[in-house]
């Protein structure tokens, strides 16, 4: 599982390098990578966080040590970050409905962090704390982009007015 996750995250990176390489590339590319990226934690955010392997999920053995607290946690974080992950794509592309996905985001994202931080807490688990540690990484880097997407636009287009004046001092 966890390939998988950072293969989709080369595959959101080099699209952004290609966005920021070449300015007049198309989104057809994030919008794949960030579904195919929400859409892993939509499915498998089960498998992820409870760290089950591909070659695993058809084995009794791997569902042993999961609880049902373990087991609602893991379903909710998955579905979560996939809602996050879509939010911030509609942030990105400044789509219609943009600002109520970002209040439900915010407001999962706080619910959950508190809910993760109370069962940590109390039991002292691993799986809460794993799963704390990722949530929280993926609602910092999120947030980050949330509040400040523009800068991809600014980076992209940083040397447009260099090059429409030097255009002009030719001519």
């Amino acid at each position: 599982m966890k390939t998988i996750n950072i293969l989709i995250i080369i595959g959101f990176l080099l699209s952004l390098l290609l966005y920021l390489l070449i300015g007049s590339f198309r989104t057809d590319y994030y919008i794949i990578t960030l579904l195919l990226f929400s859409v892993y934690f939509f499915g498998f955010g089960f498998f992820h966080f409870n760290e089950i392997k591909i070659s695993n999920i058809f084995k009794k053995s791997s569902y042993k040590s999961i609880t049902i607290s373990r087991l609602f946690i893991s379903v909710f974080s998955g579905f979560f970050i996939s809602f996050m992950i879509i939010s911030f794509m509609f942030r990105l592309f400044s789509w219609p409905g943009t600002s109520v996905m970002i209040i439900y985001s915010s407001i999962h994202a706080v619910f959950m962090i508190i809910i993760l931080s109370i069962l940590y807490i109390k039991t002292k688990g691993i799986f809460y704390l794993r799963t704390l540690l990722s949530f929280l990484i993926y609602c910092l880097i999120l947030s980050i982009l949330f509040f400040n997407s523009n800068f991809l636009k600014e980076i992209k287009n940083r040397n447009i007015q260099k090059h429409t004046d030097s255009i002009e001092n030719y001519e």
